[in-house]
């Protein structure tokens, strides 16, 4: 008896992913697109509908074959198809959980490797070039003062983007010992020490903002 793969990809993502995994939101839209394209690739290959897939249409051999059409028809880079392999296994480990019935055609998928890629090697800037990039800041302005602040948050803390998108005024601790609560990836978080140039920029610019920084209660 073939079974509907649409009820264990709806409790994947709503249950599984978001409950009990707990996986922030761009996780789930990351995953969300990979199966996306997947699913539109096995429609295309099965010639049926989307609604009328089953669990039964996801092979070891027909994830190769979408692997392999992202990377000569679409152009994915090796790290994208790595990332969209590791949504796939991930949702097939939940599905073995849900019926023994799975598990062999689980691990099948599951033995698809990820793909080697060459990591080269992280070019830095030297103390004096980053002086000259503020000093070329005019923080008279607006948008002078928010890249001002916004850049020596970065080069303090060494956050990732999102990671400095995420960071409110609530997590900055204005008194010394200087601080700042950084939410990472997997939920993890971390705390980092401030330069005092760092809290002058940041107090200018939400200064600036009308922000005011004495109604702050606490650290949090």
């Amino acid at each position: 008896m073939r079974t509907n793969i649409a009820f264990p990809i709806r409790k994947f993502f709503e249950q599984y992913l978001v409950e009990e995994r707990g996986a922030s939101p761009h996780t789930v839209l990351a995953y969300r697109d990979t199966w996306k394209l997947l699913l539109q690739f096995l429609t295309d290959r099965a010639h049926i509908a989307c609604t009328e897939l089953t669990v039964e249409d996801l092979t070891a051999e027909r994830v190769r074959q979408f692997l392999t059409h992202l990377e000569r028809d679409r152009h994915t880079t090796v790290r994208t198809r790595n990332a969209r392999l590791a949504a796939i296994h991930s949702f097939v480990r939940y599905l073995a959980s849900l019926d023994p019935r799975w598990l062999s055609r689980c691990q099948d998928v599951l033995a698809i490797r990820f793909k080697r890629q060459a990591c080269p090697v992280q070019g830095y800037l030297e103390r004096e070039e980053v002086v000259h990039i503020f000093r070329h800041i005019d923080g008279r302005t607006p948008s002078g003062a928010r890249d001002d602040a916004v850049l020596r948050l970065l080069y303090n803390t060494g956050a990732r983007a999102q990671e400095l998108v995420d960071v409110d005024v609530s997590h900055v601790r204005f008194t010394r010992p200087s601080l700042v609560r950084i939410h990472g990836k997997g939920q993890k978080e971390r705390t980092c020490p401030l330069w005092p140039e760092t809290i002058r920029a940041l107090k200018t610019y939400l200064e600036g903002r009308g922000v005011r920084l004495s109604a702050l209660c606490r650290f949090l």
